[in-house]
């Protein structure tokens, strides 16, 4: 599969017109400098002593000039940091993306657990209607967005457990994934196997091209099909569609975010993956 990248870099005719602007302004300072160095007019002095001299008022041209300058340096830098090729522009949509696949899956795989290992409970909650008290609702975006190294160093080393519990989406006001988690583990402490391991653990079932993935390192023998859950392929599928241009280094770059932050290597040998 091609993949994300680091920032590359290349002499483009943005930055040709960025160096000739530099140089132009450059110029024009010398220009206003070496305007300043006159000697001023002695009459019109004594004439009138609290006038302000030539010198004094191109002074403040070049401060005003340089205020625009910086203003105009500001803007640029402000509107580079929303250009979707920014790693962590990358970085927050590849995060927002697993984030939405983990709750599905997590989800998929309790339902599937319960319905082989704890049948009597599937039934009971079936008819009364109450499956939703067993799956974990949808995350944060103020969490899922939140990509600086600190903070996605610190979820790294949490469970999935606690990244559900701790960031329930605000418009799930009533019942939240606290309740939700301890209604699960009522029924099947086991699936703490899954919920206890670290976020980025199902990542690689993310990323590959798969079709299911089976549970037995967890403790539960069973296949689960991730056919209808987006996953990487069907990610870079719709941006293809939104980018018009320069997409093959666009997946480049992504792929050199997946494997410079979300894959764990010590997870690969783990994973018994087949095609379906």
């Amino acid at each position: 599969m091609e993949g994300p990248v680091e920032e590359q870099f290349s002499i483009t005719s943005t930055d040709i017109l960025e160096t000739n602007y530099k140089d132009d302004y450059e110029l024009n300072l010398y220009d206003r400098y070496t305007s300043l160095i006159t000697i001023p007019n002695i009459s019109s002095i004594i004439l009138n002593p609290n006038s302000k001299t030539e010198p004094e008022k191109n002074e403040k041209e070049v401060k005003k000039t340089n205020e625009e300058s910086n203003s105009l340096l500001n803007k640029k830098k402000k509107r580079k940091s929303h250009d979707k090729f920014d790693k962590d522009n990358i970085k927050r949509k590849i995060q927002v993306k697993y984030i939405k696949f983990l709750v599905q899956f997590v989800n998929k795989a309790i339902l599937a657990i319960f319905n082989e290992y704890n049948m009597d409970s599937i039934i009971d909650i079936k008819s009364k209607k109450k499956i939703e008290y067993y799956q974990f609702k949808s995350l944060s975006y103020d969490f899922s967005k939140n990509v600086d190294s600190l903070s996605f160093n610190k979820y790294k080393s949490k469970k999935i457990s606690e990244i559900f519990v701790e960031n329930t989406s605000p418009k799930y006001k009533n019942y939240n994934n606290v309740e939700i988690y301890n209604n699960i583990i009522q029924i099947n402490s086991k699936v703490n196997n899954i919920l206890n391991k670290p976020y980025l653990e199902f990542f690689d079932a993310f990323y590959q091209k798969q079709n299911v993935l089976n549970l037995k390192k967890y403790g539960f023998n069973l296949d689960i099909y991730l056919n209808d859950i987006e996953r990487f392929e069907q990610f870079t599928e719709q941006q293809k569609k939104q980018t018009t241009e320069n997409f093959e280094l666009y997946i480049k770059r992504i792929e050199e975010c997946i494997n410079n932050d979300f894959i764990i290597a010590s997870n690969l040998p783990f994973f018994s993956i087949k095609s379906k």
